[in-house]
Formats: structure tokens, sequence, C-alpha cells
């Protein structure tokens, strides 16, 4: 009896299960004047709401986020909900002011 081969389809679907993907989680501020940003200072802190963090997959964001933190205070971020990236680029726009 012959020895079955993987096929090349489970060598493919293996191969790009394998790749490496870079996600990020990105913070969105905003409502920030231009005097605010020019007297920042080292020690300054920037405040922004947990909600406006977005799961960023191979630089196309994916997600909305919480932000939230972990065992040993590490900072993490939870699923909220799927969104079309359209939707999040113009999230971004609007909240930053340029594309």
């Amino acid at each position: 009896m012959r020895e079955k081969t993987p096929s090349w389809k489970n060598l493919l679907k293996e191969k790009v299960l394998s790749s490496s993907v870079e996600v990020e989680a990105k913070v969105f501020y905003s409502n920030f004047t231009l005097r605010k940003l020019l007297s920042l200072r080292k020690g300054d802190v920037l405040s922004f709401s947990p909600e406006n963090v977005s799961l960023v997959i191979n630089g196309e964001p994916r997600f909305r986020t919480k932000l939230g933190t972990v065992e040993n205070n590490a900072l993490a971020v939870t699923l909220a909900s799927e969104e079309e990236p359209s939707e999040l680029k113009m999230k971004e726009v609007s909240n930053n002011g340029s594309a």
C-alpha cells in the first residue's frame, strides 16, 4: 500500500497558518489644541478614552477593543467588535483631523 503524502493544499494551508502577522493596539488621541501639544514636557500625561483603541493587523484596523490590564499589570485589550476597515479609517481621520 502506498504511503499518503500531504496534498499541496494542506501544505499551503500549514504555511499560511504559520505565517507571522504584525499586530498592534493603536490608541487614537483627539481634541488637543496646538497650544497643548506645543506645551508638552517630559512627564506630562495625555489622557485617552479606553474605548478608542483599535487592534491593527498588518497595518489594517480590524477590531474595536477595550483597554485593560492582566496579571502583573501588563496592558491588554479585549476584542469588543469587528469593524470594517473603512469605518475605522474614517473614525481615525475625524479624530486626528487628517488621513
